[in-house]
């Protein structure tokens, strides 16, 4: 969900992704655990974790545990990029993280976000990179033409 007087960048991504975590770590079968873990050894998996810590770390957090993975040993990016660049980087890396869950996990993927016309650009880019990628994810979006 978008406020109209909250603008944080990724708002509305992060509050849908809040509980995801709670069910990445509590609900998935000890099979679906081992793969992600396998998965999660790849060292371009754990650069896109590092990429979305600042923007679902909660779900970063019990991702790279189900690894036994520590994200604050990893490299941090040492260059500030711009801003379209930081946007391609998070695209890219929510793009990795799902086609990660729908291929080792099974899981379906489907995101529902409320009030997009209160949505920044951030999050509108993110959208279209998804609707645009390879990975099967449903998105449902509500907004009032009229705000």
């Amino acid at each position: 969900k978008y406020w109209e007087h909250e603008r944080t960048p990724y708002g509305g991504v992060m509050q849908a992704f809040s509980s995801l975590h709670c069910q990445t770590t509590q609900s998935l079968p000890s099979r679906a655990r081992v793969k992600l873990a396998e998965a999660l050894s790849e060292a371009d998996v754990m650069r896109s974790l590092v990429v979305l810590e600042g923007i679902v770390p909660d779900l970063v957090s019990a991702v790279a545990a189900i690894g036994g993975h520590d994200l604050s040993k990893m490299e941090r990016p040492k260059e500030v990029p711009s801003v379209e660049e930081n946007r391609a980087r998070i695209g890219a890396a929510f793009q990795r993280l799902f086609s990660l869950f729908r291929a080792e996990v099974g899981m379906p993927l489907a995101l529902f976000l409320d009030d997009l016309q209160w949505a920044d650009e951030g999050s509108i880019a993110l959208m279209e990179g998804l609707l645009l990628c390879s990975t099967p994810i449903l998105i449902i979006g509500a907004f009032r033409d009229n705000e």
